[in-house]
């Protein structure tokens, strides 16, 4: 197995997710990009599978990138526009409606998607866009600006944590707020995103040099725009169980010596969300026959990355 993952290893709440789910998926999507001569075709079409995304995500990663469109704009001093936003959302999907094999894992993956889903998404993304440009931005506009979808890391110990925060911002009174905008329904347990909330707080006062104290995290949610959002701040012990945390998985993830450490979890659902079903021994077995031997596109020019 190629060792070259370990020098450009890092932790993320989305890595542990993945391992969690499972193994095989993690080393496919992590290691096995990296395996190989440049122009390797089993490195190459685990770089092509791995930029396909789930239908379930498409809403949430068209309105993040619709809103950051205008949050760049606010950067330079100038106004947000809805009407652009919605127009940069239904563009992009329009793109991945017209050529949904290039976007979609369950397209891959012999799941096409009916034409109606991408008509509840225009509608829905519309709403939530209305939500934020109306109701929730108001709250932030008058904060000042520091950041935003910044993909960046830091050092817990040996440990690179990744993470990649949609805004922040700062207030008069000198608190740095960190904002990570949700698409989706509340948790019923407001623990359920606390560790990826934790490294956004550590990420901050490593970044700024600022204590616990001073920085405050913000999950808003854009389905509930008059719901205050979940404020989260955290003491230093909570911080010291998170890096815990943090570097006990981290030491779990780099003791595999061979891949055959990475253990497939088949399940249905699961394997038929897969983006690297079409490959897996396993997964496969859960797609339909014709879809698994999909080449890739001979025009596609891909490279691996470290997310």
């Amino acid at each position: 197995m190629n060792e070259y993952w370990r020098t450009v290893f890092g932790w993320s709440k989305s890595r542990q997710d993945i391992w969690n789910t499972c193994k095989l998926q993690y080393y496919y999507t992590y290691i096995g990009k990296w395996e190989g001569w440049k122009d390797d075709l089993t490195r190459r079409k685990l770089q092509w599978l791995g930029k396909k995304t789930k239908w379930d995500f498409v809403k949430g990663q068209l309105a993040h990138e619709a809103i950051e469109s205008q949050i760049n704009q606010w950067a330079i001093g100038r106004d947000v526009s809805k009407e652009g936003a919605k127009n940069l959302f239904n563009l992009r999907l329009r793109k991945i409606q017209e050529s949904p094999r290039d976007f979609l894992i369950e397209e891959m993956n012999g799941d096409p998607i009916p034409s109606e889903k991408y008509d509840e998404v225009r509608k829905d993304g519309s709403e939530l866009l209305d939500s934020f440009f109306d109701i929730i931005w108001k709250n932030y506009e008058i904060h000042k600006y520091v950041k935003h979808e910044d993909f960046d890391s830091f050092q817990i110990g040996d440990v690179k944590v990744w993470v990649k925060v949609d805004l922040v911002t700062k207030l008069k009174t000198g608190e740095t707020i960190v904002t990570d905008w949700k698409t989706g329904n509340p948790p019923d347990r407001e623990t359920e995103d606390r560790q990826q909330v934790l490294g956004y707080i550590l990420w901050a006062m490593k970044k700024f040099g600022l204590d616990a104290a001073q920085v405050r995290a913000e999950l808003c949610y854009l389905r509930v725009p008059g719901d205050r959002p979940r404020i989260v701040s955290a003491t230093m012990n909570q911080l010291k169980e998170f890096e815990d945390y943090v570097t006990t998985n981290a030491k779990v993830m780099l003791d595999v010596k061979f891949e055959s450490d990475f253990l497939p979890n088949p399940l249905d659902k699961e394997c038929q969300r897969c983006a690297f079903a079409t490959v897996c021994p396993d997964g496969s077995s859960f797609i339909p026959k014709e879809a698994r031997d999909t080449p890739i596109p001979p025009n596609w020019i891909g490279r691996p990355t470290n997310d």
